[in-house]
């Protein structure tokens, strides 16, 4: 009998990384590191696994991301830094997720996309209900935080949708990032492409994130568009029909709040600047700093830009382990995700992976660990493999390169 992972640990590490969030945890008093505990479980059938040799790490990329990140943690060690919890999560946690996810049969995958489907769903409801009702229905203290920093700067924090991930800016880029792989996902009907992204980005609005608007915009309603007009048995009627769905969805945004700071503020105001005084960190720090990062950091280049916080992904992986291995993990990282995305086509890979670094790279978010699991559960929900072919071609395709580059991890 062929040896494999438990299959409920599997769904409940899914099912705790999409659904038992912070602001979730904090509603039903549940301990913040839930996730942390989640991760244990896995980590307690991956390593029996690999001892077994049910799971192999032959992957270069992956290789790659382990080895650095090791490094990391040792040379952080040396300097008297504890960083290896934060690393583990941030780049070790998405590497053993991608090794466990590809070991086990389709039907895991198919309760994999069920489950992000209802994510989606809920997600972006909620957005919508809260921006209805001017109501976070799940509270966050962070959120709170920057309400009392634009206070005390004498200035209106307006009101945006927090959902269940806390953060406004950690759900745009959540849903973006969910959004582009449904987009790409050729499996669903062009008009359920259409509809699923009409609700992706209804929620964008609500969460009022500038950065996910215009890469959105600019990336998949181009690429949609083209889907449309591509399929359609009127091309030329379908295109102007796209153009006129287009300009009215701009003049609806100009006359109503969603989306406003974007449409009617533009980029001049505060927040806008703050991206580009981000570019200043390394005026706030020694070169000591620069290189070898560490805790603390953050915050008082935050301070000393007057800023709420320090709005760049790149810069803050810098701060937290220097900028060699920052420049040496996050490549690693792109290269990995380059490696996955190689079973779509060229377009398609290329979109995904500039939606999640782009919008990523403009707030924080890039150095939070959850995001870039987020990233590999939704790429194993939607991922054009095999076993979401046809039956009629299933057996054709399973020795096909495309489905190799991801089993053979």
């Amino acid at each position: 009998m062929k040896k494999r992972i438990p299959d409920i640990v599997i769904y409940l590490f899914v099912f705790v990384s999409l659904f038992v969030t912070n602001p979730v945890s904090n509603l039903f008093g549940l301990p913040s590191r839930v996730f942390t505990f989640s991760f244990l479980l896995l980590a307690v059938v991956f390593i029996p696994a690999i001892w077994q040799g049910i799971i192999k790490v032959s992957n270069l990329q992956i290789q790659f991301v382990l080895v650095i990140s090791a490094l990391l943690i040792l040379f952080k060690m040396s300097l008297g830094q504890s960083y290896t919890k934060e690393v583990i999560l941030f780049s070790v946690v998405p590497i053993v997720a991608t090794l466990v996810f590809s070991k086990n049969e389709q039907r895991h995958r198919k309760l994999f996309r069920i489950l992000v489907f209802v994510f989606y769903f809920l997600e972006c409801a909620l957005a919508i209900i809260e921006r209805s009702l001017n109501v976070n229905l799940l509270p966050f203290e962070m959120v709170e935080d920057v309400v009392e920093f634009y206070n005390m700067r004498g200035e209106t924090f307006e009101f945006r949708s927090t959902a269940l991930l806390g953060h406004p800016l950690v759900n745009s880029l959540i849903v973006s990032m969910l959004t582009a792989f449904i987009v790409t996902d050729k499996t669903i009907s062009l008009w359920g492409r259409s509809l699923l992204f009409s609700i992706g980005y209804v929620a964008l609005l609500c969460f009022n994130g500038r950065a996910a608007l215009i890469v959105v915009s600019v990336l998949l309603i181009p690429y949609l568009s083209h889907e449309i007009v591509k399929k359609s048995r009127k091309p030329f009627i379908s295109f102007f029909v796209v153009i006129a769905v287009v300009a009215g969805l701009f003049m609806v945004l100009y006359d109503s709040d969603l989306g406003g700071r974007l449409v009617k503020e533009g980029f001049d105001d505060d927040s806008s600047r703050s991206r580009l005084l981000a570019f200043n960190f390394y005026k706030h720090i020694t070169t000591y700093d620069l290189w070898i990062g560490g805790h603390g950091l953050y915050n008082r280049v935050a301070t000393a830009l007057h800023t709420s916080g320090v709005e760049n992904g790149v810069v803050c992986v810098i701060l937290n382990y220097g900028l060699f291995f920052a420049v040496a993990l996050l490549a690693a990282l792109i290269a990995f995700h380059w490696k996955l995305l190689s079973v779509y086509s060229k377009s398609s890979r290329l979109i995904i992976l500039l939606v999640f670094f782009i919008i990523g790279s403009s707030n924080p978010n890039l150095s939070l660990s959850s995001c870039w699991l987020y990233w590999v559960i939704f790429y194993f929900a939607f991922a054009p493999i095999s076993g979401f072919d046809k039956p009629s071609v299933r057996k054709k395709k399973s020795k096909d390169k495309r489905f190799r580059s991801i089993s053979n991890l």
